[in-house]
């Protein structure tokens, strides 16, 4: 890819908003790699100095989710992790215990691109990239170190 190409996109509002920490990064298959590295380093950037929503972020460090509206007050965490808690929490009665059950987490593909983990450039579900205990809900891996399968290719 030319170097122009990163160029413009340092100078998108998807960067920008990446780098200053108000949008988390949520990569799919179909971003180009050499996009999503720029745009995984300005989150690494912005996670290291604690800008935005980094400063509140409980993704890896575990939020507590023990209702919806627990969450949606105290759960500043990864998208995609919220969003799978609040449907959990929809058709569930329980507490999150179960979380790592629900069907739609083992069907929904995720590359690990860490190189520091042991499943590095393994294909799992998002299930295996979660982890639950004492009611809070955490990340196992950095989310700029995630690139989910997009939908349109797994059907």
């Amino acid at each position: 890819m030319p170097r122009g190409h990163f160029r413009g996109l340092k100078r998108s509002l998807n960067y920008k908003s990446v780098l200053r920490a108000f949008a988390d990064p949520l990569f799919y298959d179909t971003l180009f790699k050499d996009l999503r590295d720029v745009l995984a380093h300005a989150a690494r950037e912005a996670h290291k100095n604690h800008r935005g929503l980094w400063a509140r972020d409980g993704s890896q460090r575990g939020v507590r989710a023990t209702s919806p509206e627990e969450l949606e007050v105290t759960g500043v965490t990864f998208p995609k992790l919220f969003r799978r808690l609040i449907e959990y929490f929809a058709g569930s009665t329980g507490g999150v215990g179960q979380f790592l059950s629900c069907p739609k987490l083992h069907k929904e593909q995720v590359q690990d691109m860490d190189p520091k983990s042991p499943q590095f450039t393994n294909f799992t579900h998002f299930d295996n990239m979660i982890q639950v205990k004492d009611q809070k809900v955490l990340l196992r891996q950095p989310p700029e170190t995630l690139v989910f399968v997009s939908e349109k290719v797994t059907r």
